[in-house]
């Protein structure tokens, strides 16, 4: 989620079982309901269930299912399920338990492991979905290259770039003195308290255009060069997805379908994540504050967005619809066996 990007730098931390509260955002005003929190912790938690279940059928029928398997381009939607899976136990939960408390039971120690996994896991998203859009832009444009540009070798190695480059941002943004519950957003966070005014210009700007601007503009370059190109030649456009180690290339129905597909999940995945840059940012360049409850709406929708993707998948693609059914008969048959 990037930082909290608040600017109240001249008011003093509060400290809430040895962990740092955000001092504007612990007044009277900021406070839910119990009925609010209760409702906001049990959505949590049903997202999150959501999004393990949903993410490990993709993983599973991407390992499983031959004709995923021969799909290279597939290991990308593998690492962002993963990714997504990580956001669910790592960050859902714990922001659960917090919003149902009304403030954070963990401590200090695990605050900061929360802030790691928070930044980590969104920036890790938007890399990997920028990776997606480039990995088809590639396929498209130069479809005779594709099988031996990119391997697998090649997108496990993009996949520990993305890692270690969103580990960097996220430990920088938990360095000592610097993280904190953000009551608003129900999640653990940077509090930029400590840190004076032109350091925490400078550290929102790098984080939001490397984490989210960034990331935006090159998945929309790809993807208008991946429509322009596919309109101006099919024949370029048919290997989007190569089997590995042959040479004959998947239909065009196919490719058209897949393309739909991760244009979805791009649209949907910056539909939920743009509320919360477009509010925090309002605040820090231009001092507009919004309700209270529209901070804490933001983190449900970047939430919901780690847990849509398996739905997308299964009603754009054909090739993930059918391996969903085959995984469930298979988990059918060995139930019924049991009994």
């Amino acid at each position: 989620m990037m930082n909290s990007l608040n600017t109240t730098q001249d008011l003093p931390s509060q400290l809430v079982n040895d962990t740092s509260i955000h001092d504007s955002e612990v007044h009277l005003e900021y406070h839910r309901s119990y009925i609010a929190n209760i409702s906001g912790s049990i959505a949590t938690i049903f997202i999150a269930l959501v999004s393990i279940i949903g993410n490990l059928a993709v993983i599973i029928a991407s390992k499983w299912d031959e004709y995923l398997k021969v799909q290279t381009g597939n290991k990308l939607i593998m690492y962002l399920s993963t990714i997504d899976i990580l956001t669910s136990v790592f960050v859902m939960f714990p922001s659960a338990v917090a919003v149902a408390c009304d403030y954070w039971p963990l401590g200090s120690n695990y605050c900061r492991a929360h802030t790691i996994f928070n930044y980590l896991c969104a920036c890790s998203s938007s890399f990997i979905i920028a990776f997606i859009s480039l990995d088809r832009a590639i396929a498209v444009t130069y479809p005779l290259i594709y099988t031996t540009l990119i391997t697998d070798r090649m997108m496990f190695m993009v996949y520990i770039s993305v890692f270690s480059l969103g580990l960097l941002f996220a430990t920088i943004g938990s360095m000592p003195g610097w993280y904190g519950y953000n009551y608003s957003l129900g999640v653990c966070s940077s509090n930029y308290n400590t840190i004076n005014q032109e350091m925490f210009f400078y550290s929102v700007i790098a984080g939001a255009s490397t984490c989210f601007y960034f990331p935006a503009l090159v998945i929309g370059t790809c993807n208008a060069v991946i429509l322009v190109t596919a309109r101006r030649c099919h024949k370029a456009a048919q290997v989007l997805f190569v089997r590995r180690l042959q040479l004959h290339p998947l239909n065009y129905s196919h490719m058209r379908k897949t393309i739909k597909s991760m244009i979805v999940v791009v649209l949907v995945y910056y539909a939920c994540f743009t509320p919360y840059s477009v509010i925090k940012q309002l605040k820090v360049f231009f001092g507009i504050n919004v309700p209270a409850w529209c901070n804490y709406l933001t983190t449900i929708f970047i939430f919901i967005s780690s847990a849509v993707n398996p739905f997308i998948y299964a009603i754009l693609r054909k090739d993930y619809r059918e391996a969903f059914k085959k995984i469930a008969r298979v988990l059918a048959e060995r139930c019924i066996h049991c009994y």
